[in-house]
């Protein structure tokens, strides 16, 4: 929020399925109607999944618990690895800063 503060364009990326950094911007994760997932298996445009937050002034792409059987989904796919990557390119550019939310690392 002090990046917003200071006139900055912040957009929130949450890649961890609990979807915290999601609710904590006063989002409902369990009402998205895009998120991450979706983005992630070509069912929405990255313009679609972000969600524009008036109350802390930032655009937020959201996650949940549908993130977890994307993965599997998304295990079987060719290339996949570069599919966040090459959706954030096509955006990065209408932001000053990109802040990612990863998820824990606790099966490695």
């Amino acid at each position: 929020m002090a990046l917003k503060a200071i006139k900055k364009h912040v957009l929130l990326i949450d890649i961890d399925p609990q979807g915290n950094a999601t609710m904590g911007c006063g989002i409902d994760k369990y009402n998205l109607n895009y998120s991450i997932c979706e983005l992630l298996l070509d069912e929405c445009s990255i313009e679609k999944a972000i969600t524009h937050v008036d109350e802390s002034g930032i655009d937020v792409l959201g996650s949940n618990t549908n993130l977890i059987a994307a993965k599997v989904v998304l295990l079987r796919k060719n290339n996949s690895e570069y599919k966040f990557k090459k959706a954030i390119a096509k955006i990065s550019s209408e932001y000053d800063y990109v802040i990612i939310d990863c998820p824990p690392s606790l099966n490695s």
